[in-house]
């Protein structure tokens, strides 16, 4: 899920370092236009895989910083799946940039304030140069990995956002539905998978929603028993 100024939302599956599909992708997202997309077949997820999502948005028509939040004013990229065996010690997982990272960034020493940081973003001038800098910054800064379920929360470092080696891209046409056929089971055109997409594991088995909350991406390590 994202807000007024998301624009693109995608989760692929990570396999031994190597993207191998989709697990759901929105090339066109529209906050007015959100639908539960059911898989027309079951993926099956081995130890060891990882999820990547990212969002992208669109500020152009700004002079503000967006800050992140749960108002509709503020910017999300949050991701829901419902799965199947229900893992009771999983919930979600999301990232966070290092408190260390951004102290670093506003260079001051003092202990990590939320309310201090966002003064902070709030003051700053927007300039191309800036903007340029500041993506480098999201590209490469250090994150927290948070998983699990309350109140046995871990917490991981990540030095920096794993990479993989991607799907292939395709050309995209304006628009790949078959006749008849529901958004729900459109075909990607992008990035090399024609697979449904796909955001839903449905069963009659014990069921859980997992949850991402990424800020900027999340890389996930699937673990299952």
């Amino acid at each position: 899920m994202l807000f007024f100024l998301g624009r693109t939302v995608w989760t692929k599956i990570i396999r031994n370092n190597t993207a191998v599909d989709y697990l759901f992708n929105a090339e066109a997202y529209d906050f007015n236009y959100q639908y539960e997309n059911r898989l027309p077949d079951r993926v099956k997820l081995y130890r060891g895989d990882e999820f990547a999502t990212r969002c992208i948005y669109n500020t152009m028509n700004k002079d503000v910083i967006t800050l992140g939040g749960e108002r509709t004013k503020d910017e999300m990229c949050l991701h829901m799946a419902t799965y199947y065996p229900r893992m009771d010690n999983l919930y979600g997982c999301m990232t966070t940039n290092s408190p260390d990272a951004w102290l670093a960034k506003m260079n001051i020493s003092s202990p990590f304030d939320y309310n201090q940081l966002q003064e902070w973003l709030q003051s700053l001038k927007w300039t191309p140069e800036r903007v340029a800098e500041w993506q480098e910054f999201y590209n490469t800064v250090p994150r927290i990995a948070i998983y699990g379920a309350a109140p046995n929360l871990q917490f991981n470092p990540l030095p920096r956002i794993p990479e993989y080696k991607d799907l292939k891209p395709v050309i995209c046409t304006r628009d790949q539905t078959t006749p008849g056929q529901s958004p729900a089971t459109r075909t990607t055109a992008s990035q090399g998978s024609t697979k449904p997409t796909t955001v839903a594991f449905n069963s009659a088995v014990r069921q859980n929603v997992l949850t991402f909350f990424p800020l900027i991406s999340i890389v996930m390590k699937i673990i299952i028993s």
